[in-house]
């Protein structure tokens, strides 16, 4: 059986390169998904401080939504407004205009 020995020496030999040789691969991928694994962590955190921010801006929107439909109706009613004192302005000044021609006063 000696014979066989160095035969045996080397299979265990190569045996043991192999299975070192797996171990370090399999801590590699154990390293790479450990860092992964944090990663996916960070963005899920992240992802959630994102939705939670979505969620206290759309509250904080919809008073401002509202103001916004307010003021533009109040605008809306400011400009119809100056409309109508424009058009009372021409029609005051076309009849001041028509009572100078008609009284023949030339003041201004």
């Amino acid at each position: 059986m000696s014979a066989h020995d160095p035969v045996l020496q080397q299979l265990k030999s190569q045996l043991e390169r192999h299975l070192e040789s797996q171990m370090e691969a399999l801590l590699s991928q154990m390293e790479t998904t450990r860092v992964l694994t944090a990663e996916l962590t960070q963005v899920q955190r992240d992802i959630q401080r994102h939705r939670a921010l979505a969620e206290r801006l759309t509250a904080r929107l919809a008073p401002l939504r509202e103001e916004e439909a307010v003021l533009r109706e109040e605008v809306e009613g400011l400009e119809a407004e100056v409309q109508n004192l424009m058009q009372a302005i021409q029609t005051l000044k076309a009849t001041r205009t028509a009572i100078r021609a008609q009284t023949g006063s030339t003041e201004a």
